[in-house]
């Protein structure tokens, strides 16, 4: 008699068995108010709109585990490995805006360093509100809404996630 597994059969249903893709959590809360602000924003005119948004960029070893495709006894050839490094990985931070029809910049944030209190926590570090506005807000951003404005005319809307340099008043004012 011949034994299947349930991993054949799963492949042979076009099953693959890989590592899950993330995806952030929405509340039943978040998710009505996506569906409002989707139906609220239906008729808008999507070229008058400017999205703005942050990404770490990390160098050195590739976070995360890597997947290698190999016959059984190849483990450890050299390009079935994944080498490891004792000094870790840094990271950078961009900044970048995207229109209807038009790139904007990507720049390279500069970040405050991280303090250490007494009790061994790291403290602040990052962006505040006031170096956002002084990185972004008033060169690479206004600059790329003065032009679209030139293409679009006004009423050009700025979109942003809620990072907290983003909702800080200062920023709110700017």
């Amino acid at each position: 008699m011949l034994a299947i597994s349930q991993n054949t059969i799963a492949k042979q249903q076009g099953y693959n068995h890989c590592i899950a893709h993330h995806k952030p959590f929405l509340t039943k809360q978040a998710v009505k108010k996506h569906v409002v602000w989707g139906k609220d924003n239906a008729d808008r005119d999507w070229s008058k709109v400017v999205w703005t948004d942050e990404a770490k960029i990390e160098m050195g070893e590739q976070p995360g585990p890597c997947r290698v495709t190999q016959m059984v006894g190849e483990e450890f050839l050299p390009e079935c490995i994944q080498p490891t490094f004792q000094s870790g990985r840094q990271s950078i931070i961009v900044w970048g805006c995207i229109s209807h029809n038009r790139k904007g910049p990507l720049i390279q944030l500069c970040l405050q360093p991280a303090t250490i209190n007494e009790n061994g926590k790291k403290m602040g570090g990052g962006l505040d509100g006031p170096k956002y506005i002084e990185q972004v807000l008033k060169g690479p951003l206004k600059e790329f809404l003065d032009a679209v404005k030139e293409d679009e005319g006004s009423g050009v809307l700025v979109m942003e996630d809620g990072a907290p340099p983003h909702c800080s008043k200062l920023a709110k004012q700017a």
